[in-house]
């Protein structure tokens, strides 16, 4: 049961049997009518199809998402037809066109845009090209060590950290497209190496770069960031000279200061063009570290 301004209703109940061609559809024992009742939201009176049954009204997410997007209240659903799945994320408004799956297209910054954190954990089995990767030691076995580790030097984020919070002004931005990419094994002998790309941490970078070019006039339509048009894109992609380069992204004790998100976006220009990629690295079936690149 959800209540929105006043208006009270039951939504997600799916009769997938049922033929509402008349003013009447019985199927699988279930009596349901079209509503006779108008619905108001915010005073205004709206047209939102919805079905009488066992003397509850029923409404499709879709359709109340679509009506509240007006106010600023709607809210995404997608169906995952591959995990049986219907996926709904209030941090971000309703798209008619938003499809689950891959390759997943964010707006830039919903699959998560809405992905999950990777976490590999002893035991699991990675497919790859070159055959079967086995993990022997994931993330959150390495979180212990990387902890003591960084009493000293300043500690990074965990992988299973949230993300900054999706703004809705973001979703008038262009689109940044999430690409697809299978783990990439190398193997010489002594080491046995895997690369997984982390669509989640490229998220972070991404929401991060929206966050800090607002304080960059420059990234802006006519240097004017009340605009909301950006002078700047992202791409999801990695070139042979920012593989060279690896960076540790967010501020600590010893990171300098000219390589973070921050002070990258600060210092760019308008008609930018910032490439952003991550990778979990493993090694010999042990995960080493995230490495972030960004130019």
């Amino acid at each position: 049961m959800k209540k929105a301004n006043g208006f009270q209703f039951i939504a997600g109940f799916a009769i997938g049997a049922v033929l509402f061609g008349g003013t009447v559809a019985y199927a699988a024992g279930i009596m349901a009518q079209p509503k006779t009742a108008d619905v108001i939201i915010d005073g205004q009176t709206v047209d939102l199809k919805g079905y009488i049954i066992e003397g509850s009204h029923y409404f499709q997410l879709r359709d109340i998402s679509e009506k509240l997007k007006q106010g600023g209240k709607d809210f995404s659903i997608v169906w995952d037809s591959a995990g049986n799945r219907i996926v709904i994320d209030t941090s971000r408004g309703y798209d008619a066109n938003e499809q689950y799956g891959r390759p997943p297209i964010t707006s830039p910054a919903a699959n998560g845009y809405g992905t999950a954190p990777k976490i590999l954990r002893p035991g699991d089995v990675i497919r790859t090209a070159n055959g079967d990767y086995n993990i022997l030691s994931g993330q959150l076995e390495r979180q212990a060590e990387l902890d003591r580790h960084n009493l000293e030097f300043g500690r990074p984020l965990s992988p299973d950290a949230p993300l900054p919070s999706w703004q809705r002004e973001w979703d008038g931005y262009p689109r940044v497209a999430i690409p697809d990419v299978l783990p990439v094994r190398y193997s010489n002998g002594a080491y046995d190496t895997l690369y997984i790309f982390n669509s989640y941490e490229v998220e972070r970078m991404i929401r991060t770069i929206y966050t800090q070019a607002k304080n960059n006039p420059s990234l802006w339509q006519g240097r004017d960031p009340s605009t909301n048009i950006p002078n700047f894109t992202i791409l999801v992609e990695i070139t042979d000279e920012m593989a060279q380069t690896p960076f540790f992204p967010w501020e600590n004790a010893i990171v300098p200061a000219e390589t973070t998100v921050r002070n990258k976006v600060a210092s760019a220009t308008g008609g930018t063009v910032f490439r952003v990629y991550v990778v979990d690295e493993y090694n010999n079936g042990k995960y080493l570290d995230t490495q972030y690149f960004m130019k």
